[in-house]
């Protein structure tokens, strides 16, 4: 007689499905001290903006100043600028959805009369919305230009004083991937560049206000090498550096000569097919630059100690 199978038994093991890994980034304390933002949520039909874990910014959610967004299209920019609509700190913040709205980036800065530390509190993340991001071709190069967007919290030369001054900064990206020469990470680099500053108001402050020592010099932001977890097609944490063009010798010279710069940098692909790309920034700087003018001297008041949080969106 042949035994029939036990179809009645419990199974040997219970198959528990594996949860992927979250693979949105965001700048984080490691990166710089009062960076906290962990999680952003878009409202399409109201335009309104969530920014998670942002001490003292009172109830959400951000509302667009439709000024300042005004003045960033202006520019060319489809970022828009936010802010927090009541809180005893006042927060500015940038957004801006992907072009296919596969991933979404915000970053924020924060200033308040009560000084606790270097800086007031603020953050940057991105996140993927549809798609792994994975590349189709894994024995390819790509190029993704975009747009980037960033808060810049500007103190006094000395860190015993309140939030100096806000400042909105505009520009472009790109970056240049390659997934074909390593065996199991891929590598990527990039850079901000055609930067335009704003003050809180919107208005374009000029050269002299983005820490050129002349007028006509520029800075763009390196964003150096750094590899891809094919895991979970992410940018990998890298280092960032602000670089200093003289218009007299057209040649780029490294903030940190002149004071100091720290940054760092991460993203992540996103979309069906890696379509578009989206990432953060973060860069220190205690090289001195100008904001407004001494109306005793007549001269621009130098301030030492800047970090700019920002976002970047790219297609390919």
């Amino acid at each position: 007689m042949t035994e029939e199978p036990d179809v009645t038994g419990e199974p040997d093991s219970e198959v528990v499905p594996e949860v992927p890994e979250d693979p949105n980034v965001y700048l984080t304390q490691a990166d710089a001290e009062g960076l906290q933002l962990n999680s952003i949520t878009y409202d399409a039909d109201t335009g309104d903006l969530v920014l998670n874990n942002l001490d003292f910014d009172d109830t959400n959610p951000y509302s667009a100043d439709g000024a300042v967004s005004a003045s960033f299209a202006g520019e060319g920019s489809g970022f828009r600028a936010y802010r927090n609509n009541i809180g005893p700190d006042e927060y500015y913040a940038v957004f801006r959805l992907t072009d296919e709205g596969y991933g979404q980036v915000a970053a924020s800065g924060s200033r308040s009369e009560v000084f606790d530390r270097a800086f007031d509190t603020g953050g940057a993340g991105a996140e993927r919305l549809v798609g792994s991001g994975q590349l189709p071709d894994t024995n390819a190069t790509y190029v993704f230009n975009g747009e980037y967007a960033g808060v810049r919290t500007i103190r006094p030369d000395s860190r015993t004083g309140p939030t100096e001054d806000i400042q909105y900064v505009t520009g472009t990206t790109q970056l240049t991937v390659d997934i074909q020469d390593f065996d199991t990470t891929g590598s990527v680099r990039g850079l901000v560049f055609d930067r335009t500053v704003f003050d809180a108001m919107g208005v374009p402050v000029g050269d002299r206000s983005m820490g050129e020592a002349n007028v006509g010099d520029t800075t763009f932001i390196r964003l150096d090498r750094t590899d891809i977890d094919f895991d979970n097609w992410t940018i990998v944490s890298g280092d960032a550096q602000l670089v200093h063009v003289s218009a007299t010798s057209n040649r780029p010279t490294p903030r940190e000569d002149n004071g100091t710069t720290d940054g760092r940098w991460e993203g992540l692909f996103v979309g069906p097919n890696g379509e578009e790309v989206v990432g953060i920034v973060v860069v220190e700087d205690t090289t001195p630059i100008s904001i407004g003018i001494d109306p005793d001297t007549g001269l621009y008041n130098d301030v030492e100690i800047v970090r700019e949080v920002g976002g970047f969106v790219g297609s390919r």
